[in-house]
């Protein structure tokens, strides 16, 4: 370095004869000596200067740590900081830190309240509230530049137990800046937490794994923002293969903000309503070199407002079984691409008493699309077959087993569609409807029409959230309602070795007895016992007997029998016939 530096103003312009670290990696204070005195001038610091490094967000019950949420930040700089004029906030509310000077790997904690057993203490009034299950923290410098943002989730703890309150949150490795939640865990202190002091998980954590995709969110028709896991390379903006197809020009790629978790995109035209459009990214990296992992989904439509009848109730679990959730499945009848956030799911009891349930999230149905909501993914996902990607968590309103209302509302709060349910609208042939849906007939009927639902069948797992009803009516694409194929089969390897019995009816809501019979009238198997019917389905017989023997070469009949809950029959006959090579 040049041993006179330019002064300009109040700033000073250093010149280097050499190659200086990266901006994000170089920490300095600079002095300023005039004859009369000394000053110090501050300086904005850069990203990750100064880290959050542990949160306690629910104090309660307390393990040895008094009740009291904190914040706790560490100084990465190979320098002292002022932390005069820096700011934490979190979505609702900030506050001004106190002017105090953090030494390089030193922690503070930061509280409302006194912490006796913290090592180092900052004590201040207003400090944000922290939410139990998750909350954005973001620390900002004297400049307003960001320093560190942390949206932490209580799934953080990976530990059920210890999330419901009195252990703190620890960040493990100091070092890894890149990664979120894959660098925090819950404190593995007999006190809870570990306030102004050294982490109790301490441990080497590199990041190894790529960048994810989380979401292509519309600002409007001529901008996007394409959200990240976590803080990428600068050299990704550089890349010249970023491209939206059908093809709209990209005029401006910068990060949102210091974070670089975020990227906007200014397009030089509108997007069109009614279109799909896919983009591809170019080089994505994260700030630690490794590549933008594959599976984010990069498909998105610039949404339209949705009418009434746009959106509908599809299906509705309001009696679940007893480790079971409600669920509320939608579906979007029309062309267009509709987006859900800032609606709400509601419903209404017998007191007229109403709560809802607002969604958050970015959530755009497609046309002709299912979406289902539960409060727990998981446990709906284990109980019930669901179609990929079309469950969304929401903690829905209390649905009565009995009867209520569901509906659902637009983000200005108009109502799009309602259902007055009721157990009794369940299929005739239901003796105990505890853990079966009712599902919606026809999309075009109206939803407070009585006839229009019936229960899930039986062949469908008695629910099919997130994807078409069992009970949906759909034209006929056969002449025959049941039919059998192959005719012959030879259930030995390489050969058809099952008979594939399918069924298509327009009413829904049937019950079926289906027996194999042989040519002297005898029942050789139970294929089914009074099973409730989709509208369409397969049912199969392997050439066995009820007895788990095989059966004998020669002629068969598939004896289906129908019943409707109208008290009416049908009986439908196919033959089949085992060949003699078995």
């Amino acid at each position: 370095m040049k041993n006179t530096p330019q002064l300009i103003g109040v700033s000073a312009l250093l010149t280097f004869a050499v190659s200086v670290m990266p901006t994000q990696q170089m920490f300095a204070h600079l002095y300023l000596v005039t004859c009369e005195s000394s000053t110090s001038y501050a300086f904005d610091y850069s990203w990750k200067t100064i880290i959050i490094t542990e949160i306690m967000a629910d104090p309660s019950p307390p393990q040895g740590l008094p009740e009291v949420e904190y914040v706790e930040l560490f100084n990465r700089a190979a320098v002292s900081v002022s932390l005069e004029g820096w700011k934490l906030s979190d979505a609702s509310s900030t506050v001004v830190l106190n002017a105090i000077t953090l030494d390089p790997g030193q922690y503070v904690a930061i509280a409302s309240k006194p912490i006796a057993v913290a090592t180092n203490m900052m004590i201040v009034s207003g400090l944000p509230s922290l939410n139990n299950a998750g909350d954005s923290l973001m620390l900002t410098d004297a400049g307003n530049n960001v320093i560190d943002v942390v949206n932490y989730s209580d799934d953080w703890y990976r530990d059920e137990q210890r999330s419901k309150g009195g252990w703190s949150l620890e960040l493990i490795d100091v070092n890894n800046t890149c990664e979120l939640a894959g660098n925090w865990t819950v404190a593995d202190d007999s006190m809870g937490g570990t306030p102004g002091k050294e982490n109790s998980v301490m441990a080497s954590n590199p990041d190894v794994t790529g960048p994810l995709l989380a979401s292509v969110d519309i600002v409007d028709e001529r901008n996007l923002r394409i959200n990240f896991n976590e803080r990428l390379s600068q050299a990704t903006l550089q890349s010249t293969k970023w491209a939206i197809i059908p093809s709209v020009e990209l005029t401006k790629l910068t990060f949102i903000d210091s974070s670089r978790m975020a990227i906007a995109l200014v397009l030089d035209q509108p997007l069109q309503g009614g279109q799909l459009y896919s983009l591809t990214m170019g080089q994505v990296y994260d700030c630690a070199g490794n590549p933008l992992q594959p599976g984010g989904k990069t498909t998105f439509a610039l949404p339209e407002a949705a009418a009434s009848g746009d959106v509908v109730i599809n299906e509705i679990l309001f009696n679940p079984r007893p480790d079971g959730v409600d669920f509320v499945e939608l579906f979007n009848a029309s062309g267009k691409y509709i987006s859900l956030n800032g609606w709400a799911i509601g419903s209404v009891n017998d007191d007229g008493y109403s709560e809802r349930a607002i969604i958050n999230a970015i959530v755009t149905l497609h046309p002709k699309q299912y979406m289902a909501f539960t409060a727990d993914a998981s446990v709906l996902e284990a109980q019930y077959l669901c179609a990929d990607s079309s469950i969304t968590q929401l903690k829905l309103p209390s649905y009565a087993d009995e009867k209520g209302i569901v509906y659902i509302s637009n983000e200005v709060d108009s109502t799009i569609d309602l259902f007055e349910y009721n157990a009794a609208m369940h299929n005739a042939f239901v003796n105990d409807s505890e853990g079966i849906s009712l599902e919606r007939i026809s999309s075009s009927a109206p939803s407070n029409d009585g006839s229009n639902w019936t229960s899930a069948s039986s062949s469908a797992g008695f629910a099919t959230p997130g994807s078409g009803n069992s009970a949906e009516r759909r034209e006929r694409t056969t002449e025959k309602a049941v039919t059998v194929a192959p005719s012959v089969f030879t259930p030995i390897t390489g050969q058809p070795n099952f008979a594939e019995i399918s069924y298509q009816f327009e009413q829904p809501g049937c019950v079926a007895t289906v027996n194999i019979y042989d040519s002297r009238g005898m029942i050789v198997r139970h294929i089914a016992d009074n099973i409730l019917l989709s509208t369409e389905g397969k049912l199969r017989w392997d050439g066995d007997k009820d007895n788990g023997s095989k059966a004998l070469s020669g002629y068969y009949v598939v004896w289906f029998q129908v019943y409707a809950d109208d008290g009416t029959s049908r009986l439908f006959r196919e033959a089949v016939a085992i060949s003699s090579r078995y």
